[in-house]
């Protein structure tokens, strides 16, 4: 448990941090969440602070809130909200901004929610010693606010503790995702639609599993890079079927097929003994459990 513990969450409102905030707060900690706009139900308001990473100047806003013991900064600009530069530019000056105040605070320990997507487009196996090479602006930009992170903090008093997550889905997944866009299909009796032969491979984490292994780093004071996942990756047509099992659906007369996929080759291979050796990380909702309790919530099943 985390009781007595102080945390502030950056981009509360949003997917994971949304998670990773009513886990940590069930776990019993004191949890403070920053949003960029308020667009959140009154009661949800106390714990939470508008404010724009962006903008060093504002932040007297989290000091006023009191000591927090630990930082977890989830806030970032996702693909397509800004053009590349933007993109590239926000997200690196947010996590400056932030990092340095935790830092000139002597807050303990800093969490940073990166991607497996740093490793690009690979058919092996990922360790967290694997080589990275982001395949775009947003790969790009986890991997410079990696660098940012543990530059600003070396030699300070702040751990870091960096997770780079693979493919994360579950009920407050707003986005359309290959798993929403097949639950949808499959909801509304249409054939699932699958590029190439459906060879390319995930690794899907459902989101509570994502926040346990935040409650799990924390609790024991986790530094390093971490990859967390859901252990299981599935090829594209694999989860296909397993959708169309979920709605009784025939997974042989349910699919159909076209065009060329351009990561054919990818496997998301992501190796997970880093954090079950370090803090006792292992996925527990399986991805039937985890498509399961996503369609009951979107109201699909």
């Amino acid at each position: 448990m985390l009781k007595g513990r102080s945390i502030l969450i950056t981009g509360a409102s949003g997917f994971l941090g949304r998670a990773i905030m009513k886990y940590l707060t069930r776990s019993g900690a004191r949890v403070i969440g920053t949003i960029h706009s308020q667009k959140v139900k009154p009661r949800e308001s106390e714990n939470l602070i508008e404010i724009d990473l962006e903008r060093p100047s504002k932040f007297n806003l989290l000091t006023e809130r009191g000591p927090c013991d630990a930082v977890v900064h989830c806030a970032a600009v996702l693909p397509g909200r800004k053009p590349d530069l933007g993109l590239l530019i926000a997200n690196q000056r947010m996590t400056l901004n932030l990092v340095k105040w935790t830092v000139d605070n002597d807050i303990s320990s800093f969490f940073f929610t990166s991607s497996c997507s740093v490793y690009g487009y690979s058919d092996k196996l990922c360790t967290e010693s694997t080589l990275p090479a982001p395949p775009n602006i947003y790969a790009v930009s986890k991997l410079a606010c990696e660098n940012i992170i543990q530059t600003v903090a070396s030699g300070t008093n702040t751990k870091v503790c960096i997770f780079r997550i693979s493919a994360p889905y579950g009920p407050g997944l707003l986005n359309k995702t290959v798993i929403k866009h097949f639950l949808e299909q499959a909801a509304h009796g249409r054939l699932l639609s699958l590029m190439g032969s459906g060879s390319r491979s995930q690794d899907f984490v459902y989101e509570d599993d994502v926040a346990r292994a935040f409650f799990l780093a924390i609790s024991q004071g986790a530094t390093g890079v971490f990859n967390i996942t859901g252990g299981n990756p599935v090829s594209m047509l694999e989860l296909a079927k397993t959708v169309l099992r979920l709605f009784d659906k025939d997974s042989e007369r349910g699919l159909s097929f076209s065009g060329i996929d351009p990561q054919e080759l990818y496997r998301g291979r992501f190796s997970i003994q880093a954090a079950a050796k370090a803090f006792g990380y292992y996925p527990q909702v399986s991805l039937e459990e985890g498509l399961h309790r996503s369609a009951q919530t979107w109201g699909l099943l």
